[in-house]
């Protein structure tokens, strides 16, 4: 079965402030629905700080008091995505490892090479390849890893109506 490489229509949102990536980044997965809501409201919405940022469970609470179903685990896969992006055309929420601290984006695009983000940091869509993406698909809270069970490993998170 051939891939799709065209990458959904997803509005790029640019986070305001640093640690309002999960926000942003819910902005964008919200907008692929039709649903629009301020970065304002739903930092208010996720309890979002510049501080700490968002925990995935926020996110997770957020969308669901806004009326959506939502499916979110960790130990992602190339095939758990490529199922969402390229049969489902559902965009995916993920929190990777980003220069020196976690950040949410949201896949729009992937095949066996490439995937494609909305980036919140940037406010556009970037690409990367697949090999680069799954080393840094992880996540911890705080400055440091102080034990491995605090770690993350490749978070998802879709949302549907």
């Amino acid at each position: 079965m051939a891939i799709k490489t065209q990458t959904l229509k997803i509005v790029p949102y640019e986070q305001s402030r640093a640690g309002f990536c999960g926000p942003a980044a819910l902005r964008i997965l919200l907008s692929y629905f039709g649903v629009l809501k301020s970065e304002k409201f739903l930092v208010g919405l996720c309890g979002a700080t510049v501080s700490r940022g968002t925990r995935p469970d926020r996110l997770v609470r957020a969308a669901k008091r806004l009326g959506f179903k939502v499916r979110y685990d960790e130990n992602g896969s190339w095939k758990i995505l490529n199922d969402y992006i390229n049969q489902k055309r559902l965009p995916v929420l993920v929190d990777w490892f980003m220069v020196n601290d976690g950040h949410y984006s949201v896949v729009c695009g992937l095949d066996k090479k490439t995937i494609w983000l909305a980036d919140p940091s940037s406010g556009k869509i970037i690409s990367m390849s697949w090999k680069v993406f799954r080393r840094v698909w992880f996540d911890f809270e705080g400055d440091f890893l102080p034990v491995k069970e605090k770690l993350s490993l490749r978070l998802w998170m879709v949302i549907d109506a």
